[in-house]
């Protein structure tokens, strides 16, 4: 009985990865050469504002360049503790940390293009 349970997990786990594989292999075969800047962004919400930025960070570290080239986070009225343990976690991980005034301005600084229009 635990063969055939541990045969189902292993079969399981096997088509997972191989899933993930011919996506890769799709992506690679349709994406361009040139590849777009990509930028993730985070609200965080008081409930579980540590969480939120920790996932996306064990995210970019597992998945490197292929997730997002920059992430950024946005303080959307955390309590002081959450927002220094959130300004801690970006700080460790690279993770631009930001309130909602502050976001305007590295919108700008992350689009270049949009500065050369105006």
């Amino acid at each position: 009985m635990v063969k055939y349970i541990l045969l189902a997990i292993m079969l399981c786990l096997s088509m997972l990865g191989l899933a993930e594989f011919l996506h890769g292999l799709k992506i690679r075969l349709t994406a361009p050469s040139k590849r777009a800047a990509t930028y993730l962004l985070v609200f965080l919400s008081e409930d579980n504002a540590e969480r939120q930025i920790m996932s996306v960070a064990e995210q970019r570290l597992w998945l490197g360049g292929d997730y997002c080239d920059r992430i950024i986070a946005v303080n959307t009225g955390l309590s002081d503790e959450s927002d220094r343990a959130c300004r801690y976690i970006a700080e460790k991980y690279g993770i631009y940390y930001c309130t909602p005034d502050e976001l305007n301005a590295e919108i700008g600084n992350c689009l270049p293009v949009l500065n050369q229009n105006n």
